[in-house]
C-alpha cells in the first residue's frame, strides 16, 4: 500500500498539471517607434476555455481599437503616438476545465519603450514590409494649381524679358498676399466630403489646419507629427488641435472608419476654429 500511495499522488499532480492553463502576452516589440502600430495579443494555453468577460486588457498612455477575441486568443491594436515606457499589464484571465472546473491563469507583465519618430542617436528603424506604406498618394488635380502658377510665372518672365530688352522694363504691381485665416477659410469652403473618399478629406483637412496653425503660430506645424505638436502643450483655443491631428492620423494612415457624419462636423469645427483665432474685423469679413 505504501508503494502505490506515491504513485496515485503523482498521477494525480500530473493530470492537475496537464490540465492547468497558462496566460502569456504574445507581441512583436522589435524597436517600435512613434508612429507603428503594434499588435498585442494576450494568449491562454492549455485544454479549457477561457472567460473574457470581466477581462480588461489595455496600456495606460496609447491608443487602441477594442480587443478582439477568438478564442483562447485576445487582440489588441496598439497605436504608438507618443514617445516613453509603456508595459502590457499584468492580467489575471479566468477559465474553466472540461471537467468544469474553474481556475485562473496569470499573464506577466511586459515593459518596453517607444522611440521617438526622429531620434539622432538611435539606431535606423528595422524594415516592416509587413506593415506596408502609410503614405496616401494625392490625386493629380491637387497639382492643377501649382501647374497654372508656375506657367503664369514664365510667361510673366517672357513678357518681362521681352520689355526689358525693348529698353523699357514695365512696372510689376504687388500683390497683396491674404492673411493666413482668409487662406485656410477659402480652402475649407472647396473641401467637398462627397468628391472625396474619407481618408483624403481628413488628410486634406490635417493640411490646411497645419498650414494656418503654423503661420498663426510661427513654426513649421507641417513637418511635424501630431505627437510633436500636442508636446508643445498648445493653450487657449488651439489646445484641442493636436487632439484632432491624431484622430485624422488615424483615419488617414491607420485606416479607421469615421462615425457618420465626422466629417462634416469636422469641418464646421475647424471652420469656427480658424475664425475664432482670427484678427477680428478681417474675420467678419472672410466669414
Amino acid at each position: 500500500m505504501r508503494a502505490v500511495l506515491p504513485v496515485i499522488l503523482w498521477l494525480f499532480l500530473a493530470q492537475s498539471a496537464l490540465a492547468a492553463m497558462t496566460a502569456r502576452w504574445q507581441v512583436d516589440l522589435a524597436a517600435p517607434r512613434v508612429g507603428d502600430v503594434v499588435i498585442a495579443q494576450l494568449v491562454l494555453d492549455g485544454g479549457g476555455s477561457a472567460d473574457w468577460s470581466g477581462v480588461e486588457a489595455a496600456v495606460d498612455g496609447l491608443a487602441a481599437e477594442p480587443p478582439e477575441i477568438n478564442g483562447n486568443t485576445l487582440t489588441l491594436r496598439l497605436y504608438l503616438d507618443l514617445p516613453g515606457d509603456y508595459r502590457l499589464p499584468r492580467t489575471e484571465v479566468p477559465y474553466r476545465l472540461e471537467n468544469g472546473d474553474g481556475a485562473r491563469a496569470v499573464a506577466s507583465e511586459v515593459a518596453f519603450s517607444v522611440a521617438a519618430a526622429f531620434d539622432p542617436h538611435g539606431p535606423p528603424p528595422d524594415p516592416a514590409p509587413d506593415k506596408g506604406p502609410v503614405a496616401v498618394p494625392l490625386s493629380w488635380q491637387r497639382y492643377l494649381p501649382w501647374l497654372v502658377a508656375a506657367l503664369g510665372a514664365a510667361l510673366a518672365a517672357v513678357l518681362l524679358w521681352r520689355r526689358m530688352a525693348a529698353g523699357t522694363a514695365p512696372v510689376v504691381p504687388q500683390v497683396p498676399k491674404k492673411p493666413p485665416h482668409e487662406r485656410a477659410l477659402a480652402r475649407l469652403r472647396g473641401l467637398d466630403e462627397g468628391a472625396l473618399s474619407a481618408r483624403e478629406f481628413f488628410g486634406e483637412l490635417s493640411l490646411i489646419t497645419r498650414d494656418y496653425l503654423g503661420a498663426r503660430r510661427g513654426f513649421s506645424a507641417t513637418t511635424m507629427t501630431s505627437a510633436e505638436i500636442r508636446a508643445l502643450e498648445l493653450s487657449g483655443p488651439d489646445a484641442p488641435v493636436a487632439d484632432r491631428l491624431s484622430r485624422w492620423d488615424l483615419i488617414k494612415f491607420a485606416r479607421v472608419v469615421p462615425e457618420d457624419g465626422e466629417a462634416l462636423a469636422a469641418l464646421e469645427q475647424t471652420k469656427a476654429w480658424v475664425r475664432e483665432t482670427a484678427p477680428q474685423a478681417d474675420a467678419e469679413v472672410a466669414s
